[in-house]
């Protein structure tokens, strides 16, 4: 069996998504800051649950032989997720589990005849400030932006598209960004081209950092100048958690983030991933 919770409800996985509570993500959908929709395997015996984000991410966790669950978990993404990601052209989806999943969803267990690919993941997470001078290395014709309502709402910036989809992974829309408070930085060649950002998902005093550069730019230190940038504004403004998740054989990501001053934890986990339909 499988039900799907009210959002007055959502409290009642908190213990089942504990593996996955570093996902700050999972807290703000439980919390009801950002939408969400939960489904279980028992209403008042929760062992089983899967949140999805109404977007690209699944969040599954709790009891992996739970037969009953991962049977109607199948029909549910079917009947009625498929279709409703597909209105919203969304072909995607991106599971996030434990590491014991892996081997259900690998072996045709779960998400029957999908064909998913996975990546393994890692967590890092923010532990001191690592003196960058980012400010002093910001080369000649480049300025360092606060990504906000009047960077975004700019049709002149050439690369603000890819800007601004990475801000639709984050959240579903750019005024959704703006709304919540969200900050990134990036970095402006000649007041007409974004050459680089760092953007984050905020939710209480913590927050989650995402870092791009344009491919003509890479091997410059971009990445470097704009992760400090933000950093410095989450320490400036009392964050108690920063975070960082990568692949774990992503050596770009894992190096930038130890220069910033962020260490791995022992969280891993998996993306897994494939096309909804065929």
């Amino acid at each position: 069996m499988i039900k799907e919770l009210k959002e007055s409800e959502f409290d009642r996985v908190t213990t089942v998504f504990e593996p996955l509570h570093y996902h700050l993500a999972v807290r703000a959908i439980i919390d009801g800051y950002i939408p969400g929709r939960i489904w279980v395997d028992d209403l008042d015996n929760c062992r089983t649950a899967l949140i999805w984000d109404t977007r690209y991410a699944y969040y599954l966790s709790g009891f992996e032989d739970n037969h009953e669950f991962n049977v109607a978990l199948d029909q549910l993404i079917t009947e009625i997720i498929a279709p409703e990601a597909m209105k919203k052209n969304i072909k995607l989806y991106f599971v996030i589990c434990p590491p014991h999943w892996e081997k259900k969803i690998l072996n045709n267990e779960v998400l029957i005849d999908r064909f998913p690919k996975r990546i393994k993941r890692c967590y890092y997470a923010f532990n001191q400030k690592v003196n960058t001078n980012w400010k002093d290395k910001i080369p000649s014709g480049f300025t360092m932006e606060c990504v906000n309502e009047n960077v975004l709402k700019r049709t002149d910036l050439e690369n603000s598209d890819m800007l601004i989809d990475e801000i639709r992974d984050i959240i579903v829309s750019v005024d959704e960004f703006i709304r919540r408070k969200f900050v990134g930085y990036c970095l402006v060649y000649k007041d007409r081209e974004v050459a680089s950002w760092c953007l984050s998902f905020m939710y209480g005093s913590s927050c989650e950092c995402t870092v791009q550069t344009v491919e003509e730019y890479q091997q410059r230190g971009f990445g470097t100048l704009t992760t400090a940038a933000l950093i410095d504004y989450c320490l400036s403004n009392d964050f108690t958690s920063i975070g960082w998740h990568c692949g774990q054989e992503n050596m770009p990501s894992v190096k930038l983030a130890e220069k910033v001053g962020f260490e791995r934890t022992n969280h891993e986990y998996s993306w897994i991933y494939g096309n909804l339909i065929d």
